[in-house]
C-alpha cells in the first residue's frame, strides 16, 4: 500500500529570548477640574472659563425649579421663572428639564419657554403646527430632559430678562400638573 503522506522533517527550534525596548510614558494633559485627581493645570496655560461653556468666577449660578400643581382642562397658564427685578445682566440657560404627572401631558399641553414675552431668537426647540404650518416655538412632544437630569441647552438670556413658561392645555377633559427645572448662570450684579 502506497502512502501519500509527506515525510516529517525535524528541525531544531531556537529558544525565544526577549529583546530590550525603551518605551516612553504617555504624556498627560491637564483638564479643567482635575485638581482632585492630583494633576494640576499648567501655569503657562491656565484654564480660563469663557462664560459660555463654563461659568466665570464672578457669574451667579442658578438652579430654578417651578411646579404648577394644576393645569385645568382647556386652560392657559403662564408662570414667571425670573423677573426683571432679579437684575440678570445677560447669561445662559444651560440645562432644561420638565415633566408632567401623566404622559398624555407631553401630547396635550403645548409648553413654551418665553423670554421677555416671546420665544427667544435662536431657540433650538422650534416646532411648527402641522395643520397650518405656523411657527409655534413650543417644546417638542417628547421629553427632552427630566427634572432630575436636565438636558444641555444653549439659550441666551438678555439683560434684565423676564423668563416665564406658558402652558396651553389642549385637552378638554384632562387636567395635568407640571414641573420644570432651569440651570445655568447669569452675569448678575
Amino acid at each position: 500500500m502506497k502512502s501519500n503522506a509527506v515525510p516529517a522533517r525535524w528541525r531544531r527550534i531556537r529558544r525565544f529570548s526577549p529583546r530590550l525596548a525603551y518605551i516612553n510614558k504617555p504624556a498627560t494633559y491637564p483638564v479643567p477640574g482635575a485638581g482632585a485627581s492630583g494633576s494640576r493645570v499648567s501655569n503657562a496655560e491656565p484654564f480660563v472659563p469663557d462664560g459660555f461653556n463654563f461659568p466665570r468666577p464672578q457669574d451667579t449660578k442658578f438652579d430654578a425649579i417651578i411646579r404648577i400643581p394644576t393645569i385645568a382642562a382647556a386652560a392657559t397658564v403662564t408662570q414667571n421663572i425670573f423677573t426683571q427685578e432679579e437684575n440678570i445682566k445677560a447669561g445662559w440657560i444651560r440645562g432644561l428639564g420638565y415633566g408632567f404627572n401623566n404622559p398624555n401631558g407631553f401630547f396635550q399641553v403645548r409648553t413654551t419657554l418665553l423670554i421677555n414675552g416671546s420665544v427667544a431668537p435662536g431657540y433650538i426647540f422650534k416646532t411648527v403646527d402641522a395643520a397650518t404650518g405656523d411657527y409655534q416655538g413650543s417644546l417638542p412632544t417628547v421629553q427632552i430632559g427630566t427634572v432630575q437630569n436636565p438636558t444641555d441647552v444653549y439659550i441666551a438670556l438678555p439683560a434684565n430678562a423676564q423668563v416665564s413658561v406658558r402652558l396651553v392645555n389642549n385637552s378638554t377633559t384632562e387636567a395635568f400638573s407640571f414641573a420644570m427645572r432651569l440651570t445655568g448662570w447669569s452675569y448678575a450684579v
